[in-house]
């Protein structure tokens, strides 16, 4: 059996494509490439489907919480 297809991993963005505009699109396209991956992941695809993070281009985003929100005490 050959090797499925790969998944798109990168999506054109419009330069003067606002916020809303975005999400909408942004998530079209996420529910869409959801539905073509899921019957794969559950055939047992996954691994087939996956690739590595390249460490190199990957950034830290620091957690913050909530104003409303404070860290949780550690228990003596």
């Amino acid at each position: 059996m050959p090797p499925p297809p790969p998944l798109p991993s990168q999506v054109d963005v419009d330069p003067d494509i606002q916020a809303p505009e975005l999400l909408q699109d942004l998530f079209a396209k996420g529910a869409t490439l959801l539905l073509e991956a899921l019957p794969r992941v559950l055939e047992g695809q996954g691994p087939q489907l996956s690739s590595p993070q390249d460490e190199q281009q990957a950034t830290h985003a620091a957690k913050e919480l909530h104003k409303s929100m404070t860290p949780l005490a550690k228990e003596v």
